[in-house]
């Protein structure tokens, strides 16, 4: 790791409001995985797609913080402290991390749900025990997620350094929750507590098959409280396929409003398009 600045990182926070998750909802673009992408093509320049996320890491490795050029595009120009070789070493120890341009100060999901071959789309290795746990009811490869988990909090930058754990909540009469789960068997793993217990979220409906317009005036609906003292700390807020991100983004607002300094987004897998149901 090249060190060369003292100066401490710390992620942007912003209010998060139904405007801004609107917002963000509709930014391009929404995510990168920057191992197999073109911004490390550049024989000159590293052009990341976006701040959110992607600069938090890349400080914790270099120091450096992005510049950005007249047209608010960011970049890091090569140089002998920081060359094109380094970059492209740091993007292959995120190989699969998906980096996520969201409300909240870092979103990162662990895999894509599925990805391009040839003509087909194939389910990635984490999104094919996803698959197999939400629709096949198939959780012998659960502690997979839970060690990846485990792994991606212990070591990822920030988000070790988080207070407490906490999983979406479920929608009513599910008699299993990937989330759920995952938040306790990783908080017992991390020395992390685990507050989704104190999280009291009040009747929602299944917003799966409403059109996402209509699903983020539901989500207002939704009475959410949070019943732990939870002020100026760090929350890595868990959910396991990140489709538009509005039921996570809502549900840290509600954390934002409770005193939470940071909520961190962790999920599972990211689907390649940024629309629910997809």
């Amino acid at each position: 790791m090249l060190q060369m600045f003292n100066t401490n990182y710390k992620p942007d926070v912003e209010k998060i409001s139904q405007d801004s998750i609107w917002r963000y909802i509709h930014a391009h673009p929404r995510r990168v995985c920057i191992y197999d992408s073109e911004y490390t093509k550049d024989a000159l320049f590293f052009n990341p797609p976006f701040k959110k996320a992607i600069e938090a890491f890349f400080y914790d490795e270099f120091r450096k913080r992005f510049d950005i050029d007249r047209n608010k595009k960011y970049y890091i120009k090569y140089s002998h402290l920081i060359n094109r070789n380094n970059v492209i070493e740091w993007t292959n120890k995120y190989r699969n991390t998906v980096f996520i341009n969201d409300v909240l100060p870092l979103s990162v999901a662990l895999a894509f749900y599925k990805r391009p071959e040839g003509n087909e789309f194939k389910y990635t290795r984490l999104g094919n025990i996803v698959y197999a746990i939400k629709y096949k009811n198939d959780t012998s490869r659960i502690n997979t997620i839970v060690d990846d988990v485990v792994a991606a909090i212990s070591s990822f930058p920030y988000y070790k350094e988080a207070n407490y754990i906490c999983a979406v909540p479920p929608s009513n009469g599910k008699i299993f929750d990937l989330p759920t789960y995952i938040a306790t068997e990783v908080s017992n793993r991390v020395g992390k507590t685990n507050i989704s217990p104190y999280i009291n979220a009040g009747t929602k409906q299944q917003l799966k098959q409403i059109p996402l317009e209509s699903k983020i005036t539901e989500l207002f609906q939704w009475d959410v409280s949070v019943n732990c003292d939870i002020r100026d700390k760090t929350i890595v807020l868990i959910d396991d396929l990140y489709q538009s991100g509005a039921t996570m983004m809502y549900i840290a607002m509600k954390l934002q409003q409770a005193g939470a300094k940071y909520v961190y987004g962790l999920s599972i897998v990211k689907n390649l398009k940024n629309t629910d149901n997809c």
